[in-house]
């Protein structure tokens, strides 16, 4: 067991209990993580990570939390610069599959803790807050990018978004279940979204930039 720790403040100390949660996740998976692996992974007492989190499924839910809001950062800080809304598409969707291959086992529990949420009405709150703040950011990607558009898309944002961010979740996992890189399945899902996206040119009466769509469909990243 790993030396104990000295005493820290509340918020540091909690910071450190979802760090090594989300080792020993990574490394066990879900079903295999105990209480007790996170806090020798902790060096604390098993009682201390009880005071903070009343279960393993709400301690864990917090590590997606935590990890998603990671992969959120990178998202917005991708495509902050970018005006071109055919280049937001293309480069949003590149970091969503980077960020797959590279943390496949966020994804895995992401999955587990979807079907803890079941059973578990704490569990399936904070899932359905994860799930809700990822269709509301899409949402608001969709608006901005429509009107920077020749003509906005024929179906509603939050329907567009809905079918992204569902595609993006089901393409992540996949690659978990298959063990497979997620790659090639996002490249797949760019080209459908830039072709949809080239209708709004046909739609204005113009060509659409077909050298640019093609050159889009390699990864930005």
């Amino acid at each position: 067991m790993k030396a104990r720790a000295r005493a820290r403040p509340r918020a540091d100390r909690r910071a450190q209990i979802l760090a090594a949660a989300e080792k020993v996740v990574a490394r066990n998976g879900y079903t295999s993580t105990s209480m007790k692996d996170i806090a020798e992974e902790a060096g604390v007492a098993q009682a201390l990570l009880h005071y903070y989190f009343e279960s393993k499924d709400e301690l864990l839910t917090e590590v997606v939390l935590a990890i998603d809001n990671e992969v959120h950062q990178e998202w917005k800080a991708a495509v902050a610069a970018i005006d071109d809304p055919l280049r937001r598409i293309a480069v949003g969707l590149d970091t969503a599959a980077a960020k797959c291959a590279e943390r496949p086992e966020f994804f895995q529990l992401l999955a587990d803790l979807q079907t803890a949420g079941f059973t578990n009405p704490a569990v399936r709150a904070r899932m359905r807050q994860l799930s809700d703040r990822f269709l509301e950011d899409v949402v608001a990607e969709v608006e901005s990018i429509a009107a920077a558009m020749p003509v906005p898309p024929p179906l509603p944002a939050r329907a567009l978004a809905s079918a992204i961010t569902g595609s993006i979740d089901g393409i992540a996992l996949q690659a978990v279940l298959r063990d497979e890189s997620p790659v090639e399945s996002f490249q797949a899902l760019k080209a459908m979204i830039l072709g949809f996206a080239a209708m709004s040119y046909l739609a204005a009466g113009e060509e659409p930039p077909l050298e640019r769509l093609f050159e889009l469909l390699a990864p930005a990243i």
